[in-house]
């Protein structure tokens, strides 16, 4: 048997505080299942108020932002495709109509494009939306 940690199963999960987060205000994009919808609900778990974005899965992003409102926080579920940089502004400007700030990003969508990945087409996923947002507060995570 192998003393590697990753060969180990999963058997149980620590429990988080929570006001580790509380009232932190967190955009997961490609929120609506996966490792996304697993953070979305860690991050309410530990207080955070939660932004389940999705591009295509209503409603699993609309049942992951029901159990974050069950462990006690505000959520949303916004439709925006992160690729395109007027959605992805726009759903962080909702982060601030809802909820007066931004402070934790956490970029889980998957985004593919085929053919060279240049610098141009680095721009063209507007990394910028997220933090610009995150910069103008002079806080948040990324």
């Amino acid at each position: 048997m192998s003393s590697c940690l990753l060969d180990q199963p999963l058997t149980q999960t620590v429990a988080l505080p929570q006001t580790l987060l509380r009232d932190q205000v967190a955009i997961v994009t490609g929120g609506s299942r996966g490792i996304g919808r697993a953070t979305a609900l860690r991050l309410a778990e530990a207080g955070a108020h939660v932004i389940v974005n999705y591009a295509q899965r209503k409603s699993e992003a609309e049942e992951v932002a029901h159990a974050c409102r069950e462990l006690g926080v505000r959520t949303l579920a916004v439709r925006a495709d992160v690729s395109d940089c007027q959605q992805a502004t726009a759903l962080t400007e909702t982060a601030f109509d809802h909820f007066g700030r931004l402070d934790l990003l956490v970029a889980n969508a998957g985004i593919f494009r085929s053919g060279a990945f240049t610098e141009s087409a680095y721009h063209t996923t507007c990394p910028r939306a997220g933090p610009e947002h995150l910069l103008c507060s002079k806080r948040g995570a990324l």
